[in-house]
């Protein structure tokens, strides 16, 4: 297997790289990564599945190729389906065709998985050694495109989005600790 990253690959990365100064807004943020997958790559209906802290599910907070109603479906307990899986093993895991595993839900129904053959590919978002979400993408297979080098690149994208999520929440807790001393000192 051909280890070294093609041009297009690191066009890619460098695209996504640009959005990271916009990690504030998290959501538009990932948006504008998996856009550029979709765009660049013809990587389909890609999700950033993060683990919602509230419920503890697994929920849809980006996408590209879904609906607002599609996305909205997209929630997951921790043990449910291929997104349950990968976050739990923290490994990739590909479906070569979607309408033959059992595993693969649809739940966002936003597939026709009785027309032609569609692949997915999910990643695990990991952060200090533990899994946050998951990244995926749907493919129409080729002759010419490898499961393996899909994985390897999806992977460091997971790892700039993994870095995305990790500069929001140090931002966020930066800001909740302003506010609390801006309140003693009310108080005071």
């Amino acid at each position: 297997m051909d280890t070294n990253l093609t041009e297009l690959e690191l066009k890619v990365l460098y695209e996504i790289s640009k959005f990271i100064g916009q990690a504030l807004d998290l959501d538009q943020a990932l948006e504008a990564v998996l856009a550029i997958l979709s765009d660049s790559l013809a990587m389909q209906r890609g999700t950033v599945t993060l683990k919602d802290p509230e419920t503890g599910h697994l929920r849809i907070c980006a996408s590209h190729g879904l609906t607002s109603e599609e996305r909205q479906r997209g929630v997951y307990r921790l043990d449910e389906g291929v997104t349950g899986l990968i976050f739990r093993t923290a490994q990739p895991f590909v479906v070569p065709d979607v309408s033959k595993e059992p595993l693969f839900l649809n739940k966002t129904k936003s597939r026709q998985i009785d027309k032609g053959q569609i692949s997915f590919i999910g990643v695990p978002i990991v952060l200090h050694g533990s899994p946050i979400g998951v990244l995926s993408v749907d493919r129409l297979y080729g002759e010419d495109i490898s499961f393996e080098e899909d994985i390897r690149f999806l992977s460091i994208v997971a790892t700039l989005i993994a870095q995305f999520v990790s500069l929001n929440l140090q931002v966020r807790a930066r800001e909740e600790h302003l506010r609390n001393e801006n309140l003693s000192l009310r108080v005071e």
